[in-house]
């Protein structure tokens, strides 16, 4: 099948042959995920507020992956200090979420692959509320598949990058809004993204399980998955791919392109493990 998105692929750099990438990984443990020395940087975000840079090195080679730096998977950055002590681009930085779309492909080449935000980008509203400064802005690499001992485009990353002007108060008021749930439950994990549907059932890749939802249920996730609605009211940007620059687009009345308007693929928690896509 041809990589669906062929307008990412000048995006890709290429320092190490294919034959190489795999000496390496195979001379490492697989459940380290380790990163290639020579590993390239990438541009995945500017910040909305004051212009800095989000940029890390990035796998687009397989997928035997690291999650990003400060994925919001793995917590978020609570210390504006952070910015020097760890190097995230800027005090308005809140973080990254990550997807990774399969395109209907069977990731035979790994042995385990979660993904628990689902295959489509969505956003957490709380991150953006209407009475403070803050956006998110998308972007998408590759992820290549090794046939015939080649890079073939395969799969997508899509990164999510939160900014605001006021990190702290966006922060306190996601775990205060979840304050009575940690006090009455001992076992209760508080979260900070807004979660992908479980599905209590297998679908399959092209059912549209957000439209299956009820009304309520299903009004929830609309707005979650509506991002041509939060680049319209100016909250959601992206940087433009079709530059070599890549600069941040964004704005009241903003249209994505086509690339980011209505992407296809699982919209609920699942994973690959053991040669199975599974849902628990």
């Amino acid at each position: 099948m041809a990589y669906p998105y062929p307008e990412l692929q000048h995006l890709m750099q290429f320092p190490f042959s294919a034959q190489d990438y795999e000496g390496w990984i195979d001379k490492h443990l697989y459940y380290m995920r380790p990163v290639p020395p020579a590993l390239p940087t990438y541009i995945y975000a500017r910040c909305p507020i004051c212009g800095a840079i989000g940029q890390q090195q990035i796998n687009v080679y397989s997928l035997h992956l690291k999650p990003l730096q400060f994925a919001l998977q793995h917590g978020l950055i609570l210390n504006p200090g952070a910015s020097k002590r760890y190097g995230i681009p800027c005090t308005h930085y809140l973080g990254v979420h990550e997807f990774i779309n399969l395109h209907d492909l069977t990731p035979h080449e790994v042995v385990d692959l979660y993904l628990a935000s689902g295959e489509v980008p969505y956003v957490t509203p709380w991150f953006l509320p209407d009475d403070i400064d803050s956006f998110a802005v998308l972007h998408a690499l590759p992820i290549c598949q090794i046939v015939e001992q080649e890079f073939v485009p395969a799969y997508t990353h899509f990164m999510l990058t939160y900014f605001s002007a006021d990190t702290d108060t966006i922060i306190k008021r996601c775990y205060d809004s979840q304050w009575k749930a940690i006090q009455n439950d001992d076992e209760y994990y508080p979260y900070t993204l807004a979660p992908a549907y479980r599905a209590s059932r297998f679908t399959s890749y092209t059912t549209d399980i957000i439209s299956e939802l009820p009304q309520k249920l299903r009004l929830l996730y609309e707005n979650y998955y509506g991002l041509s609605h939060w680049a319209a009211n100016g909250k959601l940007g992206y940087l433009d791919f079709a530059s070599p620059d890549l600069p941040l687009k964004i704005g009241k009345g903003l249209e994505l392109p086509a690339l980011y308007r209505n992407i296809p693929g699982r919209k609920y928690y699942f994973f690959w493990l053991k040669g199975k896509f599974r849902i628990f």
